[in-house]
């Protein structure tokens, strides 16, 4: 039995179901209705719990054959992996996306109308308790939520890709946490197993860049200490003049020892006509950061945006900017 609270307005309708049978019941009772679309949010175990369940999958079938397009989104990882190729397989107006870690649980037809089962990753128990809503507001607010996790989803196949061949799908995302922008920076560094690229936009952000913490460790020396360890060559553009009294050729320079010549520094001079500084390590992933010059250190406050990517056509972009730059500078100085 379920328990409801109803409004005046039927579009108002809540309802509050209570025990597994009555849950499932009721729930193909208003697949039947659904006449234009679909949008489910599921963690991972969503994919098995639907595929397991012979009249919820057989509903799906029969929504799919009335042409009612399905959008699904989940975390796609080998424990399910074989379920959500069913489904890809089985389901002909679906399309599948991944998200890392996704949460929520909840489907939404024709725009209308909320279903939320309550479990979180519990494939071991039933589902006991559900919600149902038609209310214009609690749907548009669920709505919202899997738009905006949707429109960052990776497409089912490129992350099927990924698990069984370990091919890494392309992405480019915008950071906009600087906290979250010195991890990348981090991580990007410490990866690294052949070169690394670095841009500074002015000779004051590298200035800067020097006494700056990253993580806990300084950029310049943990590059330093990877060319010593790792053999990792390392190229830095930079403007060759500071308008804070900090030399850069003096900071880079204390970096510029016997390594065998894998760090290289080209001096430009005049700054980039960018607020962009950019790292390309391994040519497969990028980082361009938008740095104010006015402000006193690299802190927080000092970070605007970040561009994250391994597309390849966006690194080979950024590429090609900082080898046409390198020529230039050599040319300039052999004169």
């Amino acid at each position: 039995m379920y328990l409801e609270s109803r409004s005046d307005e039927e579009d108002q309708e809540v309802k509050i179901l209570k025990g597994p049978e009555n849950i499932l019941k009721f729930y193909i009772s208003r697949m039947g209705s659904i006449k234009k679309d679909v949008v489910c949010c599921y963690d991972y175990a969503g994919p098995i719990r639907i595929k397991e369940t012979v009249p919820i999958w057989e509903a799906d079938l029969e929504v799919d054959k009335r042409g009612v397009k399905i959008r699904f989104l989940t975390e796609i990882r080998n424990e399910n992996l074989e379920y959500c190729k069913k489904m890809l397989k089985e389901i002909k107006h679906l399309e599948m996306r991944h998200s890392d870690g996704v949460r929520g649980n909840f489907t939404i037809h024709d725009r209308t109308e909320l279903f939320l089962p309550m479990f979180v990753n519990k494939l071991e128990e039933p589902v006991k308790d559900a919600l149902f809503c038609a209310q214009k507001e609690m749907v548009e607010a669920h709505l919202f939520i899997f738009e905006s996790l949707w429109k960052n989803g990776i497409p089912a196949e490129d992350r099927l890709r990924e698990i069984e061949e370990g091919i890494k799908p392309f992405f480019t995302e915008i950071v906009r946490d600087p906290i979250e922008i010195e991890k990348i920076t981090l991580d990007l560094v410490k990866s690294a197993s052949k070169e690394v690229q670095l841009m500074f936009s002015t000779a004051n952000t590298f200035s800067k860049q020097e006494g700056a913490a990253v993580g806990n460790h300084r950029l310049l020396k943990l590059l330093s200490d990877k060319i010593s360890k790792d053999s990792l060559e390392v190229r830095i553009i930079l403007p060759a003049y500071s308008t804070d009294n900090l030399n850069p050729t003096e900071i880079s320079t204390r970096y510029i020892r016997d390594r065998d010549n894998k760090l290289a520094i080209q001096y430009l001079d005049s700054d980039l006509q960018t607020a962009f500084s950019t790292i390309i390590v391994d040519r497969k992933f990028l980082l361009a950061v938008e740095y104010k010059d006015g402000v006193k250190d690299l802190g927080p406050k000092s970070r605007g945006i970040g561009t994250y990517s391994n597309s390849e056509a966006t690194i080979m972009s950024y590429a090609s900017i900082f080898d046409a730059l390198w020529v230039r500078s050599e040319l300039r100085q052999s004169k």
